[in-house]
């Protein structure tokens, strides 16, 4: 028998399914903030300044606001 979390409705989802949403939403929140140690080298790989590599990281932002 798996364990389910119950609304007041009754109605309910797994733990694991829970746990899974936690990790992808973390992994979503977090993907914003990966590529911030490699803007030097993505500036070098890419022939731009460091200013233009970090519009990545403020776009990607931006974008994840909903603005």
């Amino acid at each position: 028998m798996s364990a389910t979390l119950h609304s007041a409705g009754g109605v309910g989802i797994q733990r694991r399914l829970v746990f899974v949403m936690a990790v992808t939403a973390g992994l979503a929140v977090a993907s914003n903030y990966y590529a911030q140690p490699l803007l030097a080298t993505i500036a070098r790989h890419f022939n731009v300044g460091n200013s233009a590599a970090g519009l990545l990281v403020t776009i990607g932002q931006i974008g994840y606001s909903g603005w």
